[in-house]
Parts: C-alpha cells; structure tokens; sequence
C-alpha cells in the first residue's frame, strides 16, 4: 500500500480518491468482448476504458491536489468496521450521460441487479458518518454504472444480456486524472 503512495506522491496533477467495485476476471473478460464488439461496430468510437480500469464507483472521498494521506488513513481505519455480505451485481443495459464539458460517458448500468450496490453504499455511508461524523458529504451516484468509453456523442440506449459477478471486496482507489491507471490503496473482503 505505502509503495503505491509512494508511485505517486510527486504526481503535479489531480489525485481522485474513491472506493470501487471491481468485476471478476470472467466478468472483465465479458465486458471486453462486448467493447471489442462495439468499436468494430463502429459504434464506439471515442477514448476507451482500459481493462485494468473497469470498475463501479461506490464512493468518492473527493479530489485533491496532492495525495491525502491523513483522509486515507482515517478511512482505513473506519471502513475495516464495515459489515457486509458478497452479493451478486448484475449489468444489463449500455446507456450515454450527457456531460457538459462535451464528452458522454458510454455506460453498462442496470435495474434490479443493483440492490445489492445500494445496501452497500448505505452501509459505507454510514460505517463513516459514524467513524467520522464532521466527514465530508458525498452525493451519493446517480446512477451506478461502469464506463466502458469517453465519446463525443450520445448512444440510443440498449439492453443486453446481463453481465454479473459476486461482489466479494470494497477496493480504495487513487487515480491520477490523465493517467489511466488505478492504485489500490487499501482492500476490504465482504464477510457477513
């Protein structure tokens, strides 16, 4: 953990730190065949997600010019309390948002195959309200989802087959902007 802060402690740039939900390999292998097949489409044309960044954010702690250490570790402390079982997520449509800085996020989100996600991020909420109580408001996402692309256009929305996996681990991520990496900083299995 400390060699990846480390990495990126002379990083000039924004340092985003958040929790995310990583797919299983079989998942991630799924959701590359289903990207390849939409830019051969010609569908997907824009900047992709690389395979190594595929994720749903859960929870942003914010973005900052330097990397927070003292936030990282008071979140690590608090999130070791969490209490929650593995649970499966399940992704069955491809949908845009529409920023305003001109590119749109091509996503997979889903329906009922969320429940999951909320019970989670409920329960992080309140696992650090509680550790932290004058801890920054985050609000909550939108709509959870895994960005497979950045385009300069909006997609019709389209259901597909569902992709899903069990959820089995709370990830802290540092993400340099610009850099398309990701540093895990700290690991949660779910255990209930």
């Amino acid at each position: 953990m400390r060699n990846a802060e480390a990495a990126v402690a002379g990083h000039a740039g924004k340092h985003n730190i958040f929790f995310a939900l990583y797919p299983s390999r079989e998942a991630a292998d799924r959701i590359v065949r289903l990207t390849d097949s939409l830019f051969e489409a010609g569908i997907l044309r824009g900047r992709r997600v690389t395979r190594d960044c595929l994720h749903v954010s859960l929870y942003g702690l914010g973005c900052y010019d330097a990397i927070p250490s003292r936030v990282i570790d008071d979140v690590r402390g608090i999130v070791s309390h969490l209490k929650m079982a593995p649970f499966m997520l399940g992704l069955n449509a491809i949908t845009s948002f529409d920023h305003n800085d001109g590119w749109r996020p091509c996503v997979l989100t889903g329906d009922d195959g969320l429940y999951g996600f909320d019970e989670l991020y409920d329960a992080m909420h309140l696992t650090l309200k509680k550790g932290h109580p004058r801890g920054r408001q985050v609000a909550r996402i939108a709509r959870p989802h895994l960005t497979l692309s950045w385009e300069d256009i909006l997609l019709p929305d389209a259901f597909i087959e569902p992709v899903h996996w069990t959820v089995r681990d709370v990830r802290l991520i540092h993400s340099p902007f610009g850099e398309s990496r990701h540093n895990v900083l700290g690991c949660w299995p779910l255990e209930g």
